[in-house]
């Protein structure tokens, strides 16, 4: 507050405490000129201001006591002046419960909610027990989360409550949604983490939340992998972990390695005859991650298991298989019985002479060109596609 020409001897009485600060006739000149000119707003922030400074012991305490007096004299705890004198005071003695509840209740009021979680780090500094400890440390996390909503904040407060309370299933769990809210994922999954269920079930609903997480907010499915691999070993129809073990399988993002442990990981799981559909599902989709040998076992799985419910398919996945790998003569049985049985001999035909293009000998290419004339002369009724194959082979 400026002081006024008018207002002469506050300025001196002012300056005189200024000069010497433990002079304790000079404060109670200065208080007096206050009351003379109705002005204790400049002895108010005095006080604030001496308190901060280096006094003894003696000179610090009696200062506190005057402080506190001269501003209960002269304003309520909702004034600004009074709740600095507050603020400085409890600085000096952040033990002194008595002024922490004064400052509690003004500063909320006021709605001052950076001053009052300041307020809460000094008292929790002070804090002499546990249990004192962790009473702060809830009120000042609801005053961040719900008053100042400083996320940021609260859970920090939580983590500490935490670290005091580890047992406490339902502060964890108020923190958990503080970190899913925050989407602080990575500290979400150290959270759960750290938890423990006491039945089967609700550990493997925990185990499948955590390899969600990281597969699906954290972009890492090795890390998810680990912990699917972990509940199909326990259990391998755990629709959770099924469901996320074709997440990963289907994924782009995911790396090769990972999407072929989790075809792997879905191919035992859906290994009864009811789960057909899905296993032969799994074998063609993810061809494109094998190459060789590999990647021809999985063709003719696929194969075998669409002969009877779908005969058009398991013909494709034959011939897919007999082009890349023309020389093999046990392929080429199970395609023709296969097409025979289907009545689909065109389609036979035709991946004879596509196996024969691919052929890796001369003479290769020519037994599959003549078995494919032999076919188109006597099952399809095709004699000009017969002898220009025939003549292919003469030439």
């Amino acid at each position: 507050m400026t002081i006024t020409s008018s207002e002469p001897e506050l300025e001196k009485a002012l300056k005189s405490v200024r000069a010497e600060p433990s002079d304790f006739v000079a404060w109670d000149a200065l208080e007096a000129q206050a009351a003379t000119h109705q002005s204790p707003e400049p002895v108010a922030e005095l006080y604030v201001e001496v308190l901060a400074l280096e006094l003894s012991p003696a000179s610090s305490r009696k200062l506190r006591e005057r402080a506190l007096r001269f501003g209960e004299e002269w304003f309520g705890d909702d004034d600004r002046h009074m709740q600095a004198i507050l603020v400085r005071v409890f600085g000096l003695d952040p033990g002194d419960e008595v002024i922490f509840e004064r400052l509690v209740v003004s500063l909320t009021a006021a709605g001052r909610w950076d001053a009052l979680l300041s307020v809460y780090e000094r008292a929790l500094a002070a804090a002499d027990s546990l249990e004192r400890r962790a009473a702060l440390l809830e009120e000042a996390a609801k005053v961040a989360k719900d008053l100042a909503e400083d996320d940021t904040r609260a859970l920090s407060l939580q983590h500490n409550l935490l670290a005091l309370k580890p047992h406490d299933r339902d502060l964890r769990t108020q923190l958990e949604r503080m970190l899913e809210k925050g989407q602080r994922w990575l500290d979400l999954v150290l959270s759960l983490s750290g938890r423990t269920e006491n039945q089967p079930a609700a550990q493997a609903a925990l185990d499948a939340r955590i390899a969600g997480l990281w597969l699906r907010q954290l972009s890492s499915a090795p890390r998810a992998l680990e912990i699917v691999q972990r509940l199909l070993a326990a259990d391998k129809q755990d629709a959770a972990a099924i469901e996320l073990a074709e997440e990963i399988y289907r994924s782009e993002l995911a790396p090769a390695e990972t999407r072929r442990k989790a075809s792997a990981l879905l191919l035992s799981s859906y290994d009864a005859a009811p789960q057909a559909a899905e296993r032969t599902r799994v074998l063609r989709g993810g061809q494109g991650l094998y190459e060789g040998d590999e990647r021809e076992r999985r063709q003719r799985e696929a194969a075998r298991l669409l002969r009877e419910r779908s005969p058009g398919e398991a013909l494709a996945e034959f011939s897919d298989a007999f082009a890349r790998s023309s020389g093999d003569d046990s392929l080429l049985r199970e395609l023709e019985d296969h097409a025979v049985d289907a009545g689909l001999e065109a389609g036979y035909a035709d991946a004879l002479e596509r196996a024969a293009a691919r052929a890796e000998t001369g003479l290769r290419r020519d037994q599959l060109l003549l078995r494919a004339a032999g076919v188109a002369e006597k099952s399809l009724d095709q004699p000009d596609r017969a002898q220009k194959l025939y003549r292919t082979v003469l030439a």
